[in-house]
């Protein structure tokens, strides 16, 4: 609890003044006032926080950067648009902040993103879910469809986090064939499953790049042979690795069977990124779901 003071007469003078200024009447007059006498200030820290408009490279495992930042940071994270972000503190704050400052101020998290993204992995996973979800962004002055395939693991100790995300053109095995050999490069050395869906050549890229490695394809995709007797072949066809889960036990199912987990995953990053119909670049686009995949994840449990 903070502690009180008392005010000097110098301080119950000035306070005065300002309310005999402003005639504030409730809390919204005392926003205003507050605006006025701060804006200048909250402005210049923010320019000068910025410099002109030169992205630095936060330096490893630093956190705080500004408590401005953090804000815009936060807000970016949960879906706001630059524009949004830009009205949001000039009408609560009184600052002046173009959406070009904005993105410019949300630009100081690539570096850590890439590195995150380029970071050494575990020599072996437990279990792997691997999926894509698609995005328009802008290149060569038109608007095309792109793919970022996400992988979620689940480590021996249990703990789920996101093993990456790759920004690609439309899924393809062939795109995660590069994704799993990445994969590979970068220290892992076994996966014990894999739970994807029914794209073709999916288990084939798996295979080629972890041998070992079972191959859960998800249940959920294939229930529709139910109403679609032409779909009943598929089962069959791809009863090898639609079977894998019944080797383990009820606990391990109850994981694998499905894709649930991963995109749900990718239910949350379309939900915060709604607001962006287009992205102007690559890195746009992997900024905002790096930003918004770490405020999903916080939401997560330790252990899966």
């Amino acid at each position: 609890m903070a502690r009180s003071r008392k005010l000097s007469p110098e301080r119950k003078e000035f306070i005065n003044s300002l309310l005999e200024h402003y005639h504030p009447e409730d809390a919204q007059d005392v926003q205003e006032m507050l605006k006025d006498l701060l804006g200048d200030t909250l402005q210049g820290m923010l320019e000068a926080e910025m410099g002109k408009f030169e992205p630095q490279v936060v330096r490893k495992n630093q956190t705080d950067i500004s408590n401005i930042e953090d804000q815009v940071l936060s807000m970016y994270a949960k879906g706001m648009t630059t524009r949004d972000i830009s009205t949001h503190l000039r009408d609560v704050y009184g600052v002046e902040a173009s959406a070009e400052m904005i993105s410019h101020m949300t630009d100081r998290i690539l570096p850590i993103a890439k590195e995150w993204q380029n970071r050494p992995l575990e020599r072996k996973y437990a279990i792997v879910f691997m999926d894509a979800i698609h995005f328009h962004v802008r290149e060569d002055n038109r608007t095309v469809k792109k793919a970022v395939y996400v992988a979620i693991d689940i480590r021996l100790n249990g703990i789920k986090e996101v093993l990456g995300m790759w920004i690609g053109g439309n899924e393809s095995a062939k795109y995660w064939l590069g994704v799993l050999s990445e994969i590979k490069n970068r220290g892992d050395e076994d996966i014990m499953i894999v739970s994807v869906d029914g794209l073709t050549g999916f288990g084939d890229a798996i295979s080629a790049v972890f041998p070992q490695t079972e191959i859960q394809r998800c249940i959920v995709h294939q229930i529709w042979g139910k109403k679609y007797p032409s779909s009943v072949a598929s089962w069959k066809n791809n009863w090898s690795q639609l079977s894998t889960y019944f080797k383990y036990p009820a606990e391990i199912r109850n994981i694998i069977y499905t894709t649930n987990s991963i995109e749900n995953f990718n239910r949350g990053l379309r939900k915060v990124t709604k607001a962006k119909a287009v992205f102007p670049t690559d890195d746009a686009l992997f900024k905002s779901i790096y930003l918004a995949m770490m405020d999903i994840t916080k939401k997560w449990t330790e252990t899966a």
